[in-house]
């Protein structure tokens, strides 16, 4: 896979480009070198038949760059076949697709892996896309890999480490493919002070998350997520630890958003081996533990619960490096800058 994460813009073509995005708040016009790229920002919710309007009237030298929508992709591919390919290129970012374990996602994979043929690239916020290539066929020839950022970027960037708390328990949230079976028996294990972020056991379910909370250790308790950024925010704050299980059968990056979210507020992460993980981080930055495995995560829970001098060498680093990501604005740049260099 080719690592995009701030690409050179090739000379080559002398012409103005057009970009089409459906990308929020992408700028109206990006210059890169001696090169002026306008850009039309197209919202997520377009109809089918404006996206074919747009994407017939276009031509060999514009891009359309969709942020993971694969309704509007599918169809973008379907219309640059049936055009012989005499019109724009496709660039699909940050797709999130599922192991295919049903005869009907099975189907729908096999359907896809057909039309994304027509994609000319990939760009994904990780860099193991073995599952992605066995599955959809999205093949590492065709996938670059572009950093995300944190979604509270601007929020951490203003706290001193200083003003930051301590932390008083160990932290899990997210509901994509998350393994709180083997982090609520880690907890049992250790003894250790444990709390989940939940929305709901029936929004779990949806995302692939099944878990069953009706015997919990009394070390272990579910918070209420009301959905607030304030709410959120807290809860990694006065986290000591944040752990982030993911399953063993995950094919796609789970957890990324919620790691940097903590590592920007300078706190020590214990994440699963997998897609977005050990392809992306390395051990001065995070703590990584084998998938499923409730005596790893265990033993990394008490690690870093009781060995302060690491602890405090992953949270400055991951902090660092979180940061160094920039906000929303930043990774757009670098998502239009790959899709320039791309073109």
């Amino acid at each position: 896979m080719e690592i995009l994460q701030h690409p050179p813009v090739s000379e080559r073509n002398a012409t103005t480009g057009r970009i089409f995005t459906t990308f929020n708040h992408a700028p109206k016009s990006i210059h890169k070198q001696r090169l002026r790229y306008s850009i039309t920002r197209l919202d997520a919710s377009i109809s089918l038949l404006a996206l074919c309007f747009q994407y017939l009237t276009s031509n060999k030298n514009d891009t359309f760059v969709f942020n993971g929508e694969a309704r509007l992709i599918s169809l973008a591919c379907l219309l640059k076949a049936l055009t012989l390919g005499k019109k724009a290129k496709i660039i699909a970012v940050d797709m999130v697709l599922r192991l295919p374990s049903t005869p009907q996602s099975k189907c729908l994979a096999w359907c896809r892996k057909a039309l994304w043929k027509q994609v000319n690239h990939f760009i994904h916020y990780f860099k193991d896309v073995r599952g992605y290539t066995k599955h959809f066929g999205i093949d590492a020839n065709r996938s670059h890999y572009v950093p995300f950022k944190s979604n509270i970027y601007m929020e951490a960037s203003v706290c001193a480490p200083e003003e930051i708390p301590a932390g008083h328990y160990i932290f899990s949230a997210g509901r994509s493919l998350r393994d709180y079976t083997t982090l609520i028996e880690a907890a049992r294990i250790t003894g250790l002070p444990t709390a989940i972020l939940c929305t709901s056991e029936s929004d779990w379910d949806a995302h692939g998350t099944k878990v069953d909370l009706s015997d919990l250790p009394d070390n272990v308790r579910i918070i209420s997520d009301n959905g607030s950024k304030t709410g959120w925010i807290d809860g990694l704050k006065n986290a000591r630890i944040v752990a982030i299980p993911t399953l063993p059968n995950s094919i796609c990056a789970s957890g990324i958003g919620t790691y940097l979210d903590a590592m920007a507020l300078g706190k020590p992460v214990i994440i699963t081996k997998g897609p977005g993980a050990n392809d992306v981080l390395n051990e001065e930055l995070v703590c990584f533990v084998q998938p499923a495995s409730a005596k790893d995560m265990a033993n990394a829970m008490q690690s870093l619960w009781h060995n302060n001098e690491k602890a405090r060498s992953l949270s400055k680093k991951g902090r660092n490096y979180a940061l160094s990501l920039g906000d929303h604005h930043a990774l757009i740049e670098r998502v239009l800058s790959a899709s320039i260099q791309l073109s």
